[in-house]
């Protein structure tokens, strides 16, 4: 996850219990994300006609906390008076690590046994609509993002976009620049060789830097870049899949469906029909 991110800790209820959720808001918390939350519980109330959620705003000594835009909400208290929740939400911020031992992930969001973790921006927005589903049924969770404007709710399979630069940062140019030449150049794949000759590196130089900051080697990152791209189409496109194999780089029906079968557990066609 992402370092501005929400942390959502499930108390013991079940899923089809979660009624009260407490906000741990921790100094510098990530505004955008809280609000994502909390606004996803008050409009499932108002298209329900009925409370099915209530959330209350607790810090670790009742003083209200500022958000890292300088925001500070009101009102506050202890989790000692505010009781606990049924899901103590932790909000924080960049130095989310400063609280909690975490270890940063691709996606959105994940379901550890009764812990939730999510990355920041709007990403909690998507993880609050997948509980509403959960417990009050799609159509419920639909009916919220549609008062949102939200194109389609996002999965816990979906990954959340990482630049470049800020994952190896600016001083490796090179780096970075191979990475977008890979980003540009989906449908005709370059080579190893030509993505080395094009920034002045040799291949050997080349595999060493991913392996070092990306933990991969050029090809496997090239591949998952165009599977995901793949995937992307599946769901969000009405593209068939043959012409999904031939943007994404594949002359192979049966490689792609390889392929894809190894990145995301199941074959083209079931994404498809999973999308429908």
């Amino acid at each position: 996850m992402k370092r501005d991110a929400i942390v959502p800790a499930i108390t013991d209820s079940p899923l089809s219990n979660l009624a009260h959720f407490g906000f741990l808001t921790l100094p510098n918390f990530s505004m955008i994300a809280f609000t994502s939350a909390v606004e996803v519980l008050r409009m499932a109330n108002y298209v329900g006609h009925a409370e099915h959620y209530t959330w209350s705003i607790t810090t670790p000594d009742g003083e209200p906390a500022r958000a890292s835009n300088g925001i500070i909400v009101k009102p506050t208290k202890t989790l000692d008076e505010a009781g606990m929740p049924d899901v103590l939400v932790v909000c924080t911020g960049w130095h989310v690590a400063n609280y909690v031992h975490v270890r940063f992930a691709d996606e959105l969001f994940v379901i550890d046994r009764d812990r939730f973790t999510c990355t920041g921006g709007t990403a909690p927005l998507d993880l609050m609509l997948n509980l509403v589903s959960m417990q009050l049924r799609q159509k419920h969770a639909t009916q919220v993002s549609e008062q949102f404007i939200v194109e389609r709710i996002r999965g816990s399979t979906d990954y959340q976009h990482i630049p470049i630069d800020a994952r190896v940062g600016f001083s490796r140019a090179e780096l970075v620049e191979v990475v977008r030449l890979m980003e540009v150049n989906i449908e005709e794949p370059l080579s190893r060789e030509e993505l080395a000759r094009l920034v002045h590196l040799s291949q050997r130089h080349l595999q060493r830097m991913f392996k070092m900051f990306l933990s991969v080697s050029p090809t496997h990152y090239y591949l998952t870049l165009r599977l995901r791209r793949a995937r992307e189409l599946l769901r969000n496109t009405d593209a068939s899949i043959a012409r999904v194999t031939s943007v994404c780089g594949f002359h192979s029906p049966c490689h792609f469906s390889k392929a894809y079968r190894a990145q995301f557990g199941h074959a083209p066609s079931v994404e498809r029909r999973l999308s429908a």
